[in-house]
């Protein structure tokens, strides 16, 4: 569907994650922008590890509690790419209640600014 189009071939990082920091699900453009070649392989990696330590503290502490509070954040960030590289960003988290409402998946999409 076109909905699926548009996640599969937007150049915008997108990642959903749950409240434990594990991807759960990923588009192509994260793959790559990662370097791994399956979403098996992103798992493996530490959600941390995408981000230098200032910019993950950032996303962990501002980010989203904010998307908690207002459904949404949006701000600037850095993630580090596959080859190692600092790469500024433009980051939305959007905040969606789980199935029964107990918990919260987090919705991470990033467009590089460079």
């Amino acid at each position: 569907d076109r909905l699926q189009q548009i996640f599969d071939t937007t150049p915008d990082v997108i990642r959903l994650v749950n409240a434990a920091g594990e991807v759960i699900l990923c588009n192509r453009a994260a793959l790559e922008f990662f370097g791994a070649a399956s979403l098996e392989e992103l798992r493996q990696r530490s959600f941390q590890a995408s981000y230098p330590q200032w910019a993950g503290t950032q996303t962990l502490e501002v980010g989203i509690p904010a998307a908690l509070f207002k459904g949404s954040w949006r701000g600037e960030t850095v993630l580090i790419n596959a080859q190692g590289l600092e790469i500024k960003a433009s980051q939305v988290i959007l905040a969606l209640p789980d199935s029964d409402g107990s918990s919260y998946l987090f919705t991470l999409i990033c467009r590089s600014l460079t």
